[in-house]
């Protein structure tokens, strides 16, 4: 990627995006989206990162009055990918991004049953999510 379509895609992130964790029966999982509803951005940013699923979402209001949203998806380790490149250009979602990129690390390092690293990935899942938080 050229340092211009690194910020360029940072920028979508900061204002676009959602770096996310969740946990499902077994572990915390983790995945990067980025949605508008420009289909043509979505597709660039996707050209530029060379990979990425594309979902078509209908609009939560009135159909007549709100536009599909379309919005990239990246699974942990592709996002992880992402986030390591545009992280200089990161400013909304800088901390989120640093976070999500050790909670990756941790977890492709980490041996079933440690209970000191899953209290490690715990700890990382409560601040991005503390981080995520709307509101006050």
């Amino acid at each position: 990627m050229k340092e211009t379509e690194k910020a360029y895609i940072a920028g979508f992130i900061d204002g676009e995006g959602c770096i996310t964790v969740y946990k499902s029966e077994s572990c915390i999982d983790s995945k990067l989206l980025i949605g508008n509803t420009n289909k043509e951005v979505i597709e660039k940013i996707r050209s530029i990162v060379g990979f990425g699923r594309i979902y078509q979402k209908k609009p939560y209001q009135h159909p007549l009055y709100h536009k599909l949203l379309y919005s990239l998806e990246y699974s942990s380790r592709q996002a992880k990918e992402v986030l390591e490149e545009v992280l200089p250009y990161l400013i909304a979602k800088h901390k989120q991004a640093v976070l999500f990129i050790t909670l990756v690390k941790l977890k492709e390092k980490s041996k079933p049953n440690k209970v000191f690293e899953k209290e490690q990935q715990e700890k990382i899942f409560e601040e991005i999510r503390f981080l995520n938080k709307k509101g006050r």
